[in-house]
C-alpha cells in the first residue's frame, strides 16, 4: 500500500493501522488512491477483507459508505479545478473531509452518483447537523424556504 493510501485511511478517515479497509484495500491489491478512485460506488460494496485466517467477508456499510463518500469529496475537490498527483493527495485533511458532508456539495453529488445512497439513513451517515426534513426539501445545491 502506498503511502498516500494509508494518509487517506489513517489521517483524512481517521481510521486505525489495520481496520478493516486497510485489509480490504491490500486483499484486493487497491493500492493507490487513483485505484480507489477508479471504483465505481458498487464496487466498494464487493470489497473483501479477511475476517479471520481462511475466511472473507464483505466491508460492513459503514465503510462502503465511507469510501464512497471519499471519492465523492474528490470528485468534487476535482469539479472545482484541484489536482490530485502524487504529493497533493498528503494536503487534504479529515477538517477537509468533515466540512465537505456539512455541505450543499456532498448532498448533491450523493444524490447524484451514489446508487446506494437512502435519505433515511442520511444521519447516521453523515456528520452534518441538518435535520431529514430540511435534507428533503434539498434541490440542486440550495435548500427551499
Amino acid at each position: 500500500m502506498q503511502s498516500t493510501t494509508k494518509h487517506i485511511l489513517e489521517v483524512v478517515l481517521n481510521l486505525d493501522k489495520g481496520s478493516r479497509l486497510h485489509l480490504a484495500l491490500e486483499h484486493e491489491a487497491i493500492r493507490s488512491p487513483y485505484d480507489l478512485c477508479g471504483l465505481d460506488f458498487l464496487d466498494f460494496s464487493k470489497l473483501y477483507y479477511p475476517a479471520h485466517h481462511d475466511y472473507f467477508e464483505t466491508l460492513p456499510t459503514q465503510d462502503v459508505e465511507l469510501l464512497q463518500d471519499f471519492k465523492l469529496y474528490i470528485m468534487s475537490s476535482t469539479s472545482m479545478g484541484m489536482t490530485f498527483r502524487d504529493k497533493e493527495w498528503f494536503a487534504i485533511t479529515s477538517n477537509a473531509f468533515s466540512k465537505f458532508k456539512n455541505s450543499s456539495s456532498y448532498l448533491s453529488l450523493v444524490q447524484r452518483f451514489n446508487p446506494t445512497w437512502n435519505p433515511d439513513s442520511y444521519e447516521v451517515r453523515s456528520v452534518t447537523t441538518l435535520r431529514k426534513m430540511n435534507f428533503r426539501t434539498f434541490v440542486g445545491g440550495a435548500t427551499q424556504k
